[in-house]
């Protein structure tokens, strides 16, 4: 009863407010008919307007002949509710269309929202799965490295053995599943007189390109003598792999062999562990632009 004769008075309201107004000719927009009908159908989606703002108005309402609530004894007369209600109905009612298109946009946006939230949470989830895979296939390559370590020749020693497998052990976990190594060996490509530094060019696969790692001394008085452990993108197999004292190259550690589509976050650990070095190949703009962004 309050909703139809909200929606008939708030509808005459409505035509008679200046907004329905012509500014040039002073006619009527739309006809009182109309302002009705839409009055009446704004009065009923005020329901839907009321949970959008988590009102519990609605909850003291009752549908019976009588203004109390029939299942709670001597109930006092629910005058204040109603007239709220009645209020809202009124000012959805004058609004009219307005009232309606503001109501379905919210609707629209309520949609999108929760759509939004539902794909975050996937990603999310999606995301933590990742790093575990990349942290577990990671420590399984490393396990591979350590039992290697005892028959090494630059190794020999128990010190340095037991240095090499707590520095592993020690390492951060990854936090970013797009770029596992980032953040993990300190952030800069030089320390400890080694340099940690990489050479992009073009391969003869379109799209592709050649890179190469390389570890070297910056002192004459400290050469590398020690493995060199390489940590890279784990689309790469293995991701982490070593090169020996006697594979260097003019006393270079070197990786030639990486072919990749995009730039990627190298980490290394030298001299048993001692020393950590990391090098974000898409921060260097000498390298192509193309092979950067990806």
């Amino acid at each position: 009863m309050i909703m139809l004769a909200a929606g008939v008075f708030g509808g005459i309201v409505s035509f008679l407010l200046p907004a329905n107004e012509s500014a040039d000719t002073g006619r009527k927009l739309k006809p009182w008919w109309q302002c009705v009908i839409l009055g009446i159908g704004a009065t009923v989606l005020v329901p839907l307007f009321l949970e959008f703002a988590q009102s519990k108005l609605l909850d003291n309402g009752y549908l019976a002949w009588s203004w109390k609530n029939p299942d709670v004894p001597d109930a006092t007369v629910l005058t204040k509710d109603y007239l709220l209600y009645a209020a809202y109905c009124l000012l959805a009612a004058s609004a009219g269309f307005k009232f309606i298109n503001m109501l379905i946009s919210n609707v629209v946006k309520d949609e999108q929202f929760n759509k939004l939230k539902t794909e975050k949470e996937e990603l999310e989830k999606q995301s933590i799965k990742r790093i575990k895979n990349n942290q577990s296939e990671s420590l399984k390559e490393e396990e591979n490295i350590l039992k290697k370590v005892p028959v090494s020749r630059s190794l020999e020693s128990a010190a340095d053995s037991d240095k090499l497998r707590n520095a592993i052990a020690g390492l951060p976990p990854i936090k970013d599943p797009n770029d596992p190594q980032k953040g993990r060996f300190g952030g800069k490509p030089e320390r400890n007189g080694r340099r940690l530094t990489a050479r992009v060019a073009a391969s003869a696969i379109p799209g592709f390109y050649n890179v190469e790692l390389r570890v070297e001394s910056t002192d004459p008085q400290k050469p590398l003598n020690a493995p060199v452990i390489f940590y890279i993108h784990d689309s790469f197999t293995p991701s982490v792999y070593t090169v020996k004292p006697e594979e260097f190259e003019n006393g270079v550690a070197v990786d030639n062999e990486i072919l990749s589509y995009g730039a990627f976050t190298a980490g290394v650990m030298a001299d048993n562990g001692d020393t950590l070095l990391e090098l974000d190949l898409s921060e260097d703009s000498k390298f192509p632009k193309e092979f950067r962004m990806r």
